[in-house]
């Protein structure tokens, strides 16, 4: 089975690609992985804010009953504080992908799965392993089939430098296609440093969202030019 595309559809964000669309301080990201086989679906992140996933979600056209797995990033509110309500749409015993330590929502209620080190979710589709000592974090790395890794970020609080690292290290090695996700950075010089390090390790295209101040955001954008995607809730992002 080999990995063909993968579409990243921006359920959640602080800012928004239509006015159509709602906006939350929090992320979540659905996400479409077309095999040679068929298509899966999976959720990374939930947000902290049901009814402005629910409307998002309605909007981009996601059936909630299609999704087989959601992946957690940490469990801060803004990221997994839906939780619940969000898996009574999905309905059935999803498993739920998170990082090993604290949990707050759903200790003991849902199918919870702790990735202390790098698990596979799917086919070519794996946590990074959990990451960080005050907050425990963890990625989603997911190989396209040309060798290529595109992995998902929640805030990285652990660095995205140590997340990347994770990233190659679960499939032995392959390119750093695309970064997509929230960066926890703010300032100018901060989006600069970021930005060069991703070029530097091969990343083609990257999304920064959620926690990537404006600043950042704009330096960024300026290093990587058109292969920095500007988007929020609502866009759609196809690998």
């Amino acid at each position: 089975m080999s990995l063909r595309s993968i579409v990243v559809r921006v359920v959640v964000d602080n800012r928004v690609a239509n006015s159509e669309f709602m906006s939350t301080w929090g992320l979540s990201l659905h996400t479409e992985l077309i095999y040679d086989d068929g298509v899966r679906k999976l959720l990374f992140d939930v947000s902290g804010d049901y009814e402005v996933w629910q409307h998002n979600a309605r909007l981009l056209k996601i059936n909630p009953r299609e999704i087989c797995a959601v992946v957690i990033s940490h469990w801060h509110g803004d990221h997994a504080g839906a939780l619940r309500e969000v898996l009574s749409l999905i309905g059935g015993e999803v498993p739920v992908y998170s990082p090993s330590g604290l949990r707050r929502w759903g200790a003991g209620e849902f199918n919870v799965i702790e990735c202390g080190e790098g698990t596979e979710v799917l086919p070519d589709v794996y946590t990074t392993g959990t990451a960080g000592y005050l907050i425990a974090e963890h990625g989603l790395a997911i190989r396209l089939a040309g060798k290529e890794i595109v992995l998902l970020v929640g805030c990285s609080h652990p660095g995205l430098r140590h997340l990347i690292r994770r990233a190659t290290e679960v499939f032995g090695g392959g390119r750093m296609y695309s970064v997509v996700g929230g960066f926890h950075i703010t300032s100018e010089a901060e989006g600069v440093d970021v930005a060069e390090y991703l070029r530097s390790v091969g990343v083609k295209y990257v999304v920064p969202l959620h926690c990537t101040g404006d600043e950042a955001r704009s330096a960024i954008e300026r290093v990587f030019r058109a292969d920095c995607i500007r988007t929020g809730a609502g866009g759609v992002i196809k690998f």
